[in-house]
């Protein structure tokens, strides 16, 4: 009897791990298809958006395939680097025909207000291209800013290309620090200490510290930091450059920590000649 018993156990117990296995191979059968038809819902809301943001206003409608440029070369992104705030430069961008077919340039859209276009020719044949400027106006930017232009064109290949433009933005009411990134000494006998200077200026409103960042043993600070550096004002820096036991090129580094956002940690290099 405890043999039968035990038997009916072992199978009811594989009647129901069988019965389970076949309810979740149901569920994933039927809810797979359902996630994937939201997914592909999603992409296409999102692909809509972007189109109906960036779709000209021109007569008629049109589908859209955008260019997303994967060569990120000059032909496309263009950086300014440190600007002050309140100036207004200019670049010129370049636009070819890649196509088969003429095309023409329909508008400029741009990102932001602070940033002007100017169109040239709008009409291409194959293989013809055509330039635009780009001003962008800095007034009340700061730190690190990138715009976009978007150029639209009747092209079935790629019917957007976007160009950007970048820049870091220093302040006025900022203090600025002027200083050489690299200064060669010259030639140094073995062992030999030599006296080196070098002038760092403040061409921000505001007052410019300089303090005592990282160095290598190679070099000795003499100037005692932190020191002020007030608007339009110089001051020079002095230190010892200690040569090592043997001949060849010496190359050390220098860090100071400023106020100046767009150099806080300003580095400098010492180049030498050592010989006997």
């Amino acid at each position: 009897m405890d043999q039968r018993r035990l038997l009916c156990c072992n199978t009811i117990k594989v009647r129901m791990l069988l019965s389970l296995g076949v309810f979740c191979a149901f569920l994933i059968f039927c809810v797979t298809p359902c996630c994937g038809q939201q997914r592909e819902a999603g992409g296409r809301s999102s692909e809509l958006s972007i189109k109906k943001r960036l779709k000209p206003r021109a007569p008629g409608s049109r589908s859209f395939r955008y260019g997303n440029n994967k060569k990120q070369s000059a032909r496309y992104v263009h950086d300014f680097g440190t600007l002050t705030e309140g100036s207004s430069p200019t670049h010129t961008f370049t636009y070819v025909n890649e196509s088969k077919l003429p095309l023409n340039i329909l508008q400029l859209r741009v990102s932001c207000g602070c940033t002007k276009v100017k169109m040239g020719k709008k009409s291409l044949a194959p293989g013809e291209k055509t330039t635009f400027e780009v001003k962008f106006l800095t007034k009340r930017r700061s730190g690190q800013v990138a715009k976009s232009v978007y150029l639209v064109t009747d092209s079935k290949d790629v019917s957007v290309v976007r160009y950007t433009i970048k820049a870091y933005v220093v302040s006025r009411n900022s203090p600025r620090c002027v200083a050489p990134s690299v200064i060669n000494i010259g030639k140094i006998k073995v062992k030999e200490k030599k006296n080196v200077a070098f002038v760092i200026e403040n061409k921000g409103i505001r007052d410019l510290v300089v303090e005592m960042g990282t160095t290598t043993s190679f070099i000795a600070v003499e100037t005692v930091l932190p020191i002020t550096i007030k608007f339009r004002q110089k001051r020079k820096i002095k230190l010892i450059v200690k040569a090592p036991f043997h001949e060849g090129k010496l190359r050390c580094n220098l860090m100071l920590k400023t106020n100046d956002r767009s150099k806080a940690n300003l580095w400098m290099s010492f180049i030498a000649d050592i010989v006997k």
